[in-house]
């Protein structure tokens, strides 16, 4: 006689329609059996994973209705909710209305609380919310019950070809990034942001998690807090007119600081004008607080246009503001010479309580990124002995543009992230590459190939010149001793400028040379104690006169020093 063991293993050896058949006869016979019921369970969730997910969860629905408490069948509903949202947020354009439906009967089921279906339940919805298919996140989030975190929903996922992605904890900072700035629940922003508070350092990885909480705390009507995170996101995207927007929210009205904030956000550039029409609706309101009725009304009128352009309506508090007394007596006069002299106030605001640090500019129009941003690389002096190097993009400062390298500047920066943010820069007097270290080197290989020049100091550091840095690097010859500046870099040291040196000098780190050469069977050879490669030695017979200049060198235990040489001539052809 057959029983539910016997499906089991059907299903263990890959029969999944024998096992299926076997299942709903069993079940037929016996519905109140439990091993039957598990069975039945068992086989329509290995039918389903071929594809008949929808066909599997009706059946499941009418078990359910059979076992109205069996945590079992409630289970196997849940999982397969969750594997037909993670297929609808696959499409192009997820099911927002069945991904809702989906969720209102999870909340139905009576599943275990903390437990793993619960933490991909969170996840999956948190991904929905943040690819905007679940608009209600904040909401499910306060239901779902954050105390049924489990210790692995804090740690990121792998996979199985060893991926990495994000934990279930930042999946759902993510969603909540999202959703709050449409979430009108007051408590439920403000559970939101105390959830992003409590949890987004613990992933100083996630850039945009500090906005996140920023824009959580205006909501929460918190913008003093805000405003201390979103600085120091402003000072990183000056350039960003959402960025500026923000700021401006953490001022009153009236207030001249968020004028200036939103004379910045106007300033910036949008890919299209929609994209400022948010910016231009507050900017107006505070112009017309400040008394630029005219100024006011331009802003008022270009948001009309661009609407009227993409018919869409005008309505709501725009079209009060159209009919108000001001607007109706006031004259259009464009604003952008305004705009700049205000928002200097704003620029004021990231620099506040900034020291100002002097600086050499290093570098200019260095690519970096996809988009071949141009940046420049500014030597900065912040203690008497330490020069570092920050990256700053070169339409950031117009001073840049037209600025030599080398030229003496000084700069504001924000240290507080592992890349220091440039904030304020202006030209000072002083001398050309007045804060770089200068030393004496020795020019010890020029590898065009890969557009590089090494050298050596004085003191034995090595140190790179790269073409893109200093074109003329590439004329220079080994064995020749120059006056140069350098800088360190996180990986090597790096030459600013090289200037001819025509004194006299004696370093130990390397000599002249003069001998008989001694060849060596496998190449090369050596001139007393020297070494000579054997691309330096072409030519050479033994008992050639060579000379030259060497450098010194230590084995790889940095114990015995040996000599390497640099350069190698016949004494004959001199």
């Amino acid at each position: 006689m057959l029983t539910a063991k016997d499906v089991f293993n059907m299903l263990k050896n890959g029969q999944v329609d024998e096992a299926l058949a076997l299942a709903r006869t069993l079940y037929a016979e016996e519905q109140d059996n439990a091993w039957n019921l598990r069975a039945l369970l068992g086989a329509l969730s290995a039918h389903a994973k071929r594809g008949y997910r929808d066909d599997v969860l009706e059946e499941f629905r009418v078990l359910q209705h059979q076992h109205p408490q069996d945590t079992d069948v409630d289970k196997a509903i849940a999982w397969e909710i969750w594997y037909l949202i993670v297929a609808s947020l696959r499409q192009d354009d997820p099911d927002r209305q069945l991904i809702r439906n989906l969720l209102r009967e999870y909340g139905r089921l009576n599943v275990d609380k903390p437990s793993d279906i619960h933490s991909r339940i969170l996840e999956v919805t948190a991904r929905a919310a943040h690819d905007d298919s679940f608009p209600s996140f904040c909401g499910f989030l306060h239901w779902w019950d954050v105390s049924n975190l489990r210790d692995d929903d804090f740690n990121p996922n792998t996979s199985n070809d060893g991926g990495t992605y994000p934990s279930v904890v930042e999946r759902v900072i993510q969603g909540l990034g999202k959703v709050l700035k449409g979430e009108a629940n007051l408590e439920r922003v403000r559970f939101s942001a105390e959830f992003i508070r409590k949890h987004y350092e613990k992933y100083p990885e996630q850039n945009w998690f500090p906005y996140y909480l920023a824009i959580a705390l205006i909501r929460s009507g918190k913008p003093d807090e805000a405003r201390v995170l979103l600085i120091q996101i402003v000072r990183k995207k000056q350039t960003e007119s959402w960025a500026w927007h923000h700021l401006s929210e953490c001022y009153s009205a009236g207030d001249p600081i968020k004028l200036a904030c939103l004379c910045k956000a106007v300033l910036c550039r949008a890919p299209q004008p929609q994209f400022l029409l948010s910016v231009r609706m507050d900017l107006a309101k505070e112009l017309h607080v400040a008394g630029y009725n005219e100024v006011a009304k331009h802003e008022i009128e270009t948001v009309v246009q661009v609407r009227n352009s993409n018919n869409w309506p005008i309505r709501g508090e725009l079209l009060d503001i159209t009919r108000s007394a001001w607007f109706l007596g006031a004259v259009a006069k464009d604003g952008g010479v305004l705009f700049k002299k205000l928002a200097l106030n704003a620029t004021e605001v990231l620099t506040d309580g900034l020291p100002w640090h002097p600086a050499n500019l290093g570098v200019k129009n260095v690519p970096v990124g996809k988009r071949k941003d141009m940046f420049a690389i500014l030597d900065v002096r912040q203690e008497p002995d330490v020069v570092t190097s920050i990256f700053v993009k070169m339409k950031s400062f117009s001073d840049l543009l037209n600025s030599e390298t080398g030229t003496a500047l000084e700069v504001q920066f924000d240290d507080s992230s592992s890349k220091p943010v440039v904030v304020g820069l202006r030209l000072r007097s002083g001398e050309t590459w007045d804060i770089i270290p200068k030393t004496i080197a020795l020019i010890v290989r020029v590898n065009n190939d890969k557009g590089v020049t090494t050298l050596l100091t004085e003191t034995g550091v090595e140190c790179f010149c790269f073409y893109n840095d200093l074109p003329p690097a590439h004329s220079l010859l080994p064995g020749t001793v120059v006056h140069c500046g350098i800088v360190p870099d996180q990986k090597r040291t790096k030459v600013r400028f090289i200037e001819p040196y025509n004194g006299i000098i004696s370093s130990s780190q390397w000599k002249d040379y003069c001998g008989v050469f001694r060849p060596r069977e496998k190449g090369g050879g050596h001139v007393d104690c020297i070494f000579v490669h054997a691309n330096l030695s072409a030519g050479f017979n033994k008992g050639s006169k060579v000379r030259g200049v060497a450098i010194k060198k230590l084995d790889t235990r940095n114990t015995r020093p040996w000599w390497d040489a640099v350069t190698a001539l016949l004494s004959e052809q001199d």
